[in-house]
């Protein structure tokens, strides 16, 4: 910095209880991305347990005999915040269940509707999402409805921002009301669907509001008479060949469906199997009307095939083998944009596996979870509705955590808005306050505290705290404050920075994710390897040791390197290499692209600097390790990281951009000595990076999920230093 100077839907222990192993992940994968604001918009968590009866996690340790009931509590949870929440979207788990039956699940405190989110047969592990509303308490309620005995695990992954959903896209989750029962003449079909045959549902302006955009739905077929699928797609066009049911003979099944209205309001359905079906169909949300702008905001598509490994749509001809992956490209097909698309909404299909398992879908480009979407059973085809997360590289990854290869398809039904307009920006800071001595905690716990009761809440924060270089202090390693040269040994700086994420941790109001950067630069005396295994073992790793155990609290580790600082570019990339072997936190990139073009890949930048040299310190290193920040402070700046990334860009290999760091508050500072000509505030620094990103199909950024600005933290009577022009590497 010139100013300077200086992280699906079915757990892992329910994929072992059904005899699946998922194995190790990978890696860690980034934090969440909260791109919801609005009532009824979507905010995506990583995957967790929320109740499991078998371990006692938030419920009783105890199998739910029939007709037995249970509560789990919502807010606080797993990622979840403490207010605001409507409701969450969950899979259920039915393990081990001694007679055939299914478990309902709905808001504690209301009346238990008469329908079901899970069906199951004796034995055989079973799981569906569902959404359901939070109740008064906080709290969910779930029964068995079977005269066996039965465990249930929920697993999260994501929640409804509270209040009236308005805009369009936005989603009013409402309690489970029927909509069909073909055993009755609700709905309007009395008597079994024949086979081969198609019928229609009206839904809008009977079980939803007329002008809805789709509803959510559960459709059950019961005790089928013959093996196939059920296609479930708005009404009016010829039936899609798609998938929403997998159907085995005399297995009643469920899944969720997310269906966009047709003609007249209403969805159709095919029974493709050769015997007459009895479905029943309960309503449990609805999606507002209207194009959708806002982030975290969902669009329904019609149906259509993007994978099919018995055939080469998708890209992947032949069975998914056991234990791999595949990335499979959503976005700018099937309906889906090819830009600012968060997560997809995708019905997962293997088809007549020859051993049980299960199948796990994550966000491509970064290392497999241990949590999966479904569990399929030997000789029955089975199919599950996810939504998920969407790479940088525009794909999701889908794994065959079973023993012998499957066929796999998917179908695309909808997709989840990345971005909120506007963005809502996080102040950072450069450090030049801390004076060695123990007032020092007492300084940074202020301002971690006042930094947590301005946060914007229901998103998620990145707050850079940037240090200067590091330096030998009294004879071991330490830092100097960027500008203001102050020392302070490894020791002193870590007393101060526990005392910032202490008190950020001690003043916020809920669990929003925040990660705390803790940054030095290519400019100081130190800065090889040694000295890159230094900040992580002697800075970073105390200062996470800290707050381990507070829930959305992540500290990483960061480096400002420039072309114009002291360092080489070998050195830098030393440096990388040796903080990411010494911890497994996370680590942001944070550079200026001094002197690069910006209108073409190709050509130098300043000291024979290359793109190419960018592109690996910001990613190519380590690509599901490196979040890059760049410094956007000029409109020229988002063209520079425009082609950096396209001088790498190759599938996965785009660079996994976090959001953008501006410093316009700094630069407010009196004597900063800034060019404030054409200078961007924090929005227009976001929106200016976001704009250069998406622009490029071979970049097509999906998500930039947090901006940053930076502040100035002078000690009183501390000079400013004279080396001030910021311009972030524009000649």
């Amino acid at each position: 910095m010139r100013l300077a100077h200086a992280a699906s839907v079915l757990s892992a222990l329910a994929l072992l209880a059904a005899g699946i192993s998922a194995g190790p992940a990978a890696a860690t994968a980034p934090p969440p991305t909260l791109t919801g604001l609005v009532a009824g918009s979507y905010n995506a968590l990583t995957p967790a347990q929320l109740f499991d009866s078998r371990s006692g996690l938030d419920t009783a340790k105890a199998v739910l005999g029939p007709n037995a009931q249970r509560v789990a509590t919502v807010p606080g949870h797993v990622g979840v915040p403490t207010a605001n929440v409507a409701a969450i979207a969950v899979t259920i788990t039915a393990l081990s269940g001694t007679a055939p039956g299914s478990i309902t699940v709905w808001a504690d405190g209301a009346t238990k509707p008469a329908t079901s989110s899970v069906s199951f047969a004796k034995g055989v592990n079973r799981s569906n999402l569902t959404v359901v509303q939070i109740g008064g308490s906080g709290r969910i309620r779930f029964a068995n409805n079977s005269t066996g005995s039965v465990h249930v695990v929920g697993v999260i992954s994501g929640y409804y921002v509270a209040g009236t959903p308005t805009a369009p896209g936005t989603t009013n989750v409402t309690p489970q009301v029927r909509a069909l029962d073909t055993r009755t003449t609700l709905g309007g079909h009395h008597g079994p669907v024949a086979a081969h045959s198609t019928f229609s549902v009206p839904i809008g302006g009977h079980t939803v509001p007329a002008g809805a955009a789709a509803v959510i739905i559960t459709v059950t077929v019961l005790s089928p008479a013959a093996a196939g699928t059920l296609t479930v797609w708005n009404a009016g066009p010829a039936h899609p060949s798609t998938v929403n049911l997998s159907l085995s003979v005399g297995n009643s099944i469920a899944n969720l469906a997310v269906v966009p209205l047709g003609s007249g309001g209403a969805i159709s359905m095919w029974n493709n199997t050769a015997g007459a079906l009895n479905i029943v169909a309960a309503v449990s949300g609805y999606v507002v009307g209207g194009t959708a702008v806002e982030g975290g905001t969902t669009t329904a598509t019609t149906p259509t095939r993007a994978l099919d490994t018995r055939t080469t749509l998708g890209g992947h001809p032949g069975a998914l083998a056991a234990n791999s992956s595949y990335g499979l490209p959503v976005t700018a097909r099937a309906g889906v944009p090819a830009t600012n698309v968060t997560a997809v909404v995708v019905t997962v299909t293997v088809v007549a596996p020859s051993v049980g398992g299960g199948v796990i879908v994550w966000a491509d480009g970064y290392g497999r979870p241990t949590s999966g979407a479904m569990a399929f059973a030997a000789r029955q085809s089975s199919s599950a509705l996810v939504v998920a997360p969407v790479g940088p590289d525009g794909k999701i990854a889908l794994n065959n955590a079973s023993g012998a290869g499957v066929q796999v398809v998917a179908d695309i039904v909808g997709y989840v808005r990345a971005d909120r307009l506007p963005i809502v920006a996080s102040t950072s800071r450069y450090v030049r306050n801390l004076t060695g001595t123990s007032a020092d905690a007492s300084t940074m716990h202020d301002e971690g505290c006042t930094d947590a009761q301005a946060a914007a809440t229901g998103i998620q924060h990145l707050v850079l705290l940037d240090i200067g270089g590091q330096y030998t202090v009294g004879g071991v390693s330490g830092v100097k404050l960027s500008a203001i040269n102050t020392p302070l040994t490894d020791t002193q700086l870590v007393t101060a920075l526990q005392g910032y994420v202490d008190g950020y941790v001690s003043c916020r109001s809920g669990t929003d994710p925040i990660t705390v950067a803790i940054a030095t630069n290519n400019d100081g005396d130190l800065r090889t390897g040694p000295a890159g295994t230094d900040w992580a073992d002697h800075v970073v790793e105390p200062v996470a040791a800290n707050v381990a155990g507070a829930v959305g609290v992540t500290v990483a580790g960061a480096n400002d390197i420039e072309p114009g600082f002291t360092g080489l570019e070998s050195e830098a990339e030393a440096w990388t290499r040796a903080f990411l072997a010494a911890t497994s936190a996370p680590y942001v990139f944070v550079g200026a692209a001094s002197g690069c073009p910006t209108g073409s890949v190709g050509g130098t930048c300043e000291f024979g600097w290359t793109q190419r040299n960018f592109y690996n310190l910001a990613h190519g290193i380590a690509p599901t390790r490196i979040l890059a920040l760049p410094q956007v402070y000029y409109q020229p700046n988002a063209a520079q990281w425009r082609y950096i990334s396209q001088a790498g860009a190759s599938g996965p290999d785009r660079i996994g951009f976090i959001g953008s760091l501006s410093e316009y508050a700094a630069c407010q500072t009196s004597g900063s000595g800034c060019d404030l000509t054409g200078l961007l505030t924090a929005p227009q620094s976001w929106q200016a990076l976001r704009d250069a990103l998406s622009g490029s199909p071979a970049v097509g950024v999906q998500q930039l999920p947090v901006s940053t600005d930076l502040r100035i933290d002078t000690a009183p009577g501390a000079p400013l230093s004279a080396k001030r022009v910021t311009t972030a590497g524009v000649h």
